[in-house]
């Protein structure tokens, strides 16, 4: 797949995964985050195998940043959403206004601003493709991810938005509603947790008894950018290994 893609998250998890398999596959990719010493290791290791990759050091929730870096760019034909932030459990009651607005405000108004700065872009080369990070939290509720599982449904209801509004000039958008993934976010909250249980995961649970390795993830980004995700827009993506479709 050729194209010119600008990732966020792109130096970690499935950020990194997705920036590689673009990579990998000819995509230019422009990666967007604020791991920067991650994300320069990253740019130097693209520039020594001859790939066509920039990283930024970008904050997604900054406004003026999104369109500093958006302005610079003169082709693009995809967006993957992946910066996010996943906080503690905590009951509703105990989650402070602030520490609720941080969660929504990198999850969610960061991925707006993406999209927003990404549009006329997409729309001056033709079409795109747009994907967005959600979660089975969107669907699902855990115990103590109240925050976190309000941000992740309201990117399946954006994303659908933009899939309505914007089919007229071929740009298409998707959610990708990932279940658990052996990132360093995900290991270093089970180990904040003590469990995975005491996150409220129990990988028994999936019908296939494992959790995601970031690649499989970027593989489903990586369709859902392609032609041959032509005919599929405002779709809610499941990877969960059957999670979700488990009643016990």
């Amino acid at each position: 797949m050729s194209g010119h893609v600008v990732v966020t998250g792109a130096a970690t998890g499935i950020g990194a995964a997705v920036t590689e398999r673009l990579l990998a596959d000819g995509t230019h990719v422009i990666g967007l985050g604020l791991d920067g010493q991650e994300g320069r290791a990253q740019q130097s290791r693209a520039e020594r195998d001859g790939l066509p990759y920039a990283f930024h050091d970008v904050d997604v929730t900054d406004e003026a940043a999104v369109r500093g870096v958006f302005s610079r760019i003169t082709r693009l034909t995809g967006v993957v959403n992946c910066a996010g932030v996943y906080p503690r459990p905590q009951r509703l009651e105990d989650v402070s206004l602030a520490d609720f607005r941080a969660v929504m405000n990198v999850n969610l108004t960061g991925t707006f601003l993406v999209c927003r700065a990404a549009l006329p872009l997409l729309r001056t080369s033709g079409g795109g493709s747009i994907v967005n990070l959600a979660s089975v939290h969107a669907r699902s509720a855990a115990p103590g991810h109240g925050p976190y599982a309000a941000s992740k449904a309201a990117i399946v209801g954006l994303t659908r938005q933009i899939a309505v509004d914007y089919a007229q000039d071929r740009i298409r958008a998707n959610a990708v509603l990932a279940g658990s993934v052996d990132t360093r976010i995900t290991r270093e909250a089970i180990a904040a947790a003590g469990s995975p249980e005491a996150l409220g995961l129990s990988y028994a649970r999936t019908a296939l008894g494992r959790i995601a390795e970031s690649h499989e993830v970027a593989a489903v980004v990586a369709f859902l950018l392609g032609p041959d995700a032509s005919f599929i827009t405002a779709a809610e993506m499941v990877a969960d290994a059957g999670l979700t479709a488990r009643i016990l």
